[in-house]
C-alpha cells in the first residue's frame, strides 16, 4: 500500500510504502516526475528512489534511470565480446546420445511419410476427377484440371521441403559430448570474477574510463612487461603500444595512481612505469 502526497505546484512527490517488511511508520521515498514535451505523445513518467535530494537531483534520478538499459545492453555485449560468456567450457570427453536430435529426426521422418501420403492422395484425386469429368465440357475439364494440378504441385513442394529438412538434420552428429555443469559453473565464476576485476581497475585506477572489456584485455593486459626485482622493490616496466597513444596516456595516469598508493608485496614496494618508446608492444 502506498500513500502519495502532492504539493499544489506538483514540484515534489513523496511516497510512503507500508507492508510486511517495511518499518511501522512506513518507508519514505521520493518520487520524480518526468515529462518529455517534445514527444509526439507527451506523458508523465514517475521514478521512485530512496536517495536524498542532496545526493541525487531530480534530473540525475531521471538520467540514471534512462541510461540503465543502454548500460545493461553494453554489459551483455561486453560479456559476449570481451568475457567469452557466450561460450561454454563445461564439456567432458564422454559422449552421449543427442536425445533431442534423435527425436527431431524421428518427427522429420514422420513428416516426410505424411507428405508422401498426402501427395499420393492428391494425385489419385486428380486422376479420379479427370475420369469423372470425361463427358463434361472442355472448359469445365480445363478449369478442374488446372486446380487439380495446382494442388499436386503444392503437395510436391511440401514433400520437397520436408525431405530437405530431414536431410539437414541427418548431417548433425547423434553422439555429442556430455555437459559437465560443475566445470561450466567454475569457468563462469572465473570469467565473471575477471570481468569484475576489470571494472574495478577501470574505475579505481583509470578514473572510470569507459572502455570495452575486449579493448582493455587486448590493448592493455596483453602489453609486454619487464620485471626487475631487488630486496626492497619490484619494478614492472610496461612496454607501450605506439599505435594507441591516447590509451597509453590513460595507462600512464593509471600507473601514477597505483604508485601513489605505495602497494607492497611483503617487504617489497611494487613500482609500475611505462617504458620509453614502443618496443615490446603487441
Amino acid at each position: 500500500m502506498a500513500t502519495v502526497s502532492r504539493p499544489r505546484r506538483a514540484v515534489r512527490v513523496s511516497v510512503r510504502l507500508f507492508g510486511k517488511d517495511a518499518p511501522a511508520s512506513g518507508l519514505p521515498l521520493r518520487a520524480v516526475q518526468m515529462r518529455r514535451p517534445e514527444s509526439r505523445s507527451p506523458h508523465t513518467t514517475v521514478f521512485v528512489t530512496n536517495a536524498a535530494i542532496d545526493d541525487l537531483s531530480a534530473e540525475q534520478v531521471a538520467s540514471l534511470y534512462l541510461t540503465r538499459w543502454p548500460q545493461q545492453e553494453q554489459s551483455f555485449r561486453d560479456g559476449r565480446n570481451g568475457g567469452g560468456l557466450n561460450r561454454s567450457f563445461g564439456y567432458g570427453r564422454e559422449q552421449v546420445t543427442h536425445v533431442a536430435l534423435v527425436e527431431k529426426q524421428a518427427r522429420a521422418d514422420r513428416g516426410v511419410a505424411r507428405a508422401e501420403e498426402a501427395l499420393r492422395k492428391t494425385i489419385d484425386k486428380r486422376d479420379r476427377l479427370a475420369a469423372e469429368l470425361a463427358q463434361a465440357s472442355a472448359a469445365t475439364r480445363k478449369a478442374v484440371q488446372e486446380l487439380a494440378n495446382s494442388a499436386v504441385k503444392r503437395a510436391e513442394q511440401q514433400l520437397a521441403a520436408r525431405r530437405t529438412k530431414t536431410a539437414e538434420l541427418r548431417t548433425h552428429p547423434v553422439l555429442i559430448q556430455q555437459r559437465d555443469v560443475g566445470r561450466d559453473s567454475i569457468m563462469t565464476c572465473l570469467k565473471v570474477t575477471m570481468l569484475a576485476l576489470t571494472e574495478y581497475v577501470l574505475k579505481e585506477y583509470f578514473g572510470g574510463l569507459r572502455a570495452e572489456w575486449r579493448t582493455f584485455i587486448e590493448s592493455l593486459v596483453a602489453l609486454s612487461v619487464t620485471v626487475r626485482t631487488t630486496p626492497s622493490r619490484r619494478l614492472y616496466r610496461i612496454h607501450p603500444n605506439p599505435r594507441q597513444p591516447a590509451l597509453m596516456a590513460h595507462l600512464a595516469e593509471a600507473l601514477d595512481e597505483i604508485n601513489r598508493r605505495e602497494i607492497r608485496q611483503g617487504e617489497r614496494l611494487l613500482v609500475f612505469e611505462l617504458a620509453e618508446g614502443g618496443g615490446g608492444g603487441p
